[in-house]
């Protein structure tokens, strides 16, 4: 971070603290109205790709996915920016490991792409500093001046993450590309009062110790019970979430550790998948983002809400879980042929109930009614886990699924515990 950033970020700060307590609903929603309409004035008429719309009403906008959003890249961006001058200078940052270079001032990154398609994104000077100072704003606890060393623990490293490296906060990217003993021995080194990473990756190092972080936050994978059970027993602190993406960060910790729909910053429609069980898939409109707007982007991602009030007494909705992806909900099939849905926390919850010591594995569905439990190389597989899945189709009125092993399972930057390999259910 730059002594430029300073002020912005303080600003970002002060009035985030603010924002993202908001108690009372209908001023949350009048907060995003005056929002959407600096949207409307400012940001679409500089885009080529939505500028048709600024006059038109919010539901007439068009909502996209990513396939949309990377096919018009050039025309969505504001600041006439070609996606292969972009990706060329992302893809040289991965390759060379340096993050820092930006295209004309704008920071360039790349997400995992675990939709078999990875993103391209871009974020300004003001939106980076924007982005430290709310993301400061939910984390930090306590005296926000005392000195604290985070540790981010992630696949590629962003001039995003080192702007709210700020005043008494130093943080330290760990590329988790590295060998996993120089990683471990890294972060035994730097001993860290905040760690961050994804959820997987923190549930590993909860079992080689040496670490004694005040603060463990999950990011950039589904953070399953049985890994926060680990992460807590471990280091002694309950983990907390922010559930942030390629287009932008959807939900932040309250000071109660639970999470929150960040609707201080965006709007976020709810695509019902299951409305009795409250989920969803998110369609974001980011309020704040000019560089590359993020206009009723529709995430595959599936999203429960919790029904129960906060005690924090902000009006954001409360996210009870994460689950993984639209894609990943697997089918079992019925006794008359039909199909019916298998959410992926089902079978985690599945896995974690018969088999709780076991830590590494995948599930992965090719066609309908089958299922393959991927362990690591050497792993038993588990005896009990078949008859788990049994009394799991039972209860969804189902045929117990076939099921079969396999060996080979491989760390991943970014780890998916549910996998449906092709999409040919009805």
């Amino acid at each position: 971070m730059s002594l430029a950033d300073r002020p912005g970020i303080a600003a970002s700060f002060v009035a985030a603290r603010r924002n993202l307590a908001i108690a009372d609903r209908a001023t949350l929603i009048a907060r995003q109205e005056t929002l959407l309409d600096r949207l409307r004035r400012k940001t679409l008429p500089a885009s080529p790709y939505f500028a048709e719309y600024r006059d038109r009403p919010f539901d007439d906008w068009p909502v996209i996915d990513k396939s949309v959003w990377m096919a018009n890249f050039d025309r969505i961006n504001t600041v006439g920016l070609r996606r292969g001058e972009a990706l060329a200078v992302a893809e040289r940052a991965e390759r060379e490991r340096d993050f820092a270079p930006t295209l004309r001032g704008i920071t360039v990154g790349l997400s995992t792409g675990t939709s078999g398609q990875r993103g391209l994104f871009l974020v300004s000077p003001g939106e980076r500093r924007q982005w430290a100072g709310v993301v400061l704003a939910a984390l930090l606890r306590g005296n926000s001046f005392a000195p604290r060393k985070v540790a981010f623990l992630l696949r590629a490293n962003s001039n995003l993450y080192r702007t709210a490296a700020t005043g008494p906060v130093r943080l330290r990217y760990f590329d988790m590309l590295q060998p996993w003993p120089s990683l471990v021995g890294s972060l035994r080194a730097f001993r860290p009062d905040v760690l961050i990473g994804p959820a997987g990756t923190l549930a590993l190092l909860a079992r080689e110790g040496g670490l004694a972080p005040r603060q463990v936050v999950s990011v950039a994978e589904t953070l399953h019970d049985d890994d926060a059970a680990r992460i807590h027993g471990a280091f002694g602190v309950l983990p907390e979430q922010v559930y942030q993406a390629t287009e932008g960060v959807l939900a932040l910790p309250c000071r109660m550790g639970r999470l929150h729909l960040n609707e201080a910053y965006m709007r976020i429609e709810t695509d019902w998948i299951d409305r009795p069980s409250r989920r969803f898939a998110p369609i974001v409109t980011d309020l704040c983002r000019h560089t590359q707007p993020v206009l009723r982007y529709r995430l595959d991602d599936i999203v429960m809400l919790d029904d129960e009030p906060c005690p924090c007494g902000t009006a954001s909705r409360v996210v009870q879980r994460i689950e993984g992806r639209c894609d990943d909900i697997c089918r079992f099939l019925t006794p008359d042929g039909a199909t019916v849905p298998v959410f992926p926390d089902f079978l985690t919850r599945t896995v974690m109930a018969s088999t709780p010591d076991l830590v590494d594995y995948q599930i992965r569905q090719t066609r309908p009614g089958a299922l393959v439990l991927v362990l690591p190389s050497g792993a038993t597989p588990p005896p009990t886990i078949g008859s788990a899945l049994f009394d799991l189709a039972g209860r969804l009125g189902a045929v117990p699924p076939d099921l079969a092993f396999e060996h080979g399972l491989e760390h991943a930057a970014k780890r998916r515990r549910v996998v449906c390999v092709k999409s040919d259910q009805p």
